[in-house]
């Protein structure tokens, strides 16, 4: 039994890398029925852009909290960073969201129509299993190649996220508790705050891809996380692209909470 659970991970990750291989030909088989038309979509994510106003005041706002964040461990014992960490991180993501829903009634708009959530899109989500498989082959690949590289030059093994190695430990209410805020909350906060606001502002002043990169490289730096740098900003991009495709925030959330679940099985898994 110990040996197989060796080889679990292994498994996991190949099992993924062939639903990838299945899933490729079906996303370029929908892509080619259904051709998107680039113009138009691009200009349906502008509009939905913000002004530099509120863009800036939420920015600053959201900046300022994590330096706040960053300094508050320093007053409790090492035991107690966990539990201080998941309640700072709530509280940040409560105050954020409650300043996104309230800069959302000054536009005038709510979530359905900026966000394209609703219940008339909700049936898009289904493609996000598929996109998540679609995108996972060059993720993982390009991810394993990063990895290495890093190790190769820093001459030591890349450390796990602190959240990653919350989720290692022994199953208690802290780690059930990581584990939801990973799977549920995390990629709705994320993908409102990351895809929703800040893409369609950078896709205005930048252009499409510009504005997907400098998205992807910010929502990787936020982590905080050297090792996860690189197939975090292809995750995002693959959240970019999803989301200006189906201009519903469904999709890039259900992948989102798809690759997170993954990858909290995969680190119980290797634990």
């Amino acid at each position: 039994m110990g040996r197989m659970e060796e080889f679990l991970p292994l498994i996991m990750n190949l099992a993924v890398l062939i639903g990838g291989l299945i899933a490729l030909p079906v996303a370029g088989i929908l892509h080619r029925r259904h051709p998107p038309e680039t113009r138009l979509l691009t200009d349906s994510l502008i509009s939905r852009s913000w002004n530099t106003g509120h863009i800036g005041l939420l920015l600053f706002t959201l900046l300022s909290l994590n330096l706040l964040a960053g300094t508050i461990g320093q007053f409790f014992y090492e035991e107690d960073i966990p539990l201080v960490r998941l309640a700072v991180t709530l509280i940040l993501y409560a105050i954020i969201t409650g300043l996104i829903f309230k800069l959302i009634g000054k536009h005038g708009e709510t979530a359905g129509s900026l966000f394209g959530l609703n219940r008339k899109t909700f049936k898009q989500i289904r493609l996000a299993p598929l996109l998540y498989f679609a995108a996972m082959p060059l993720i993982l690949l390009t991810s394993y190649s990063y990895q290495w590289l890093l190790e190769w030059i820093r001459g030591q093994e890349n450390e796990l996220q602190d959240v990653a190695q919350v989720l290692q430990q022994e199953i208690n209410w802290l780690q059930i508790s990581y584990t939801a805020m990973a799977v549920i909350i995390a990629p709705i906060y994320e993908e409102i705050l990351f895809r929703g606001i800040f893409f369609p502002y950078l896709v205005q002043k930048t252009g499409l891809i510009p504005g997907m990169l400098i998205i992807s490289a910010c929502f990787a730096v936020m982590h905080f996380h050297l090792p996860s740098f690189v197939p975090l900003m292809l995750l995002s991009a693959t959240l970019c692209l999803s989301y200006w495709r189906t201009q519903t925030l469904w999709v890039p959330i259900g992948i989102h909470a798809i690759f997170n679940t993954v990858t909290a099985i995969a680190l119980r898994i290797g634990a």
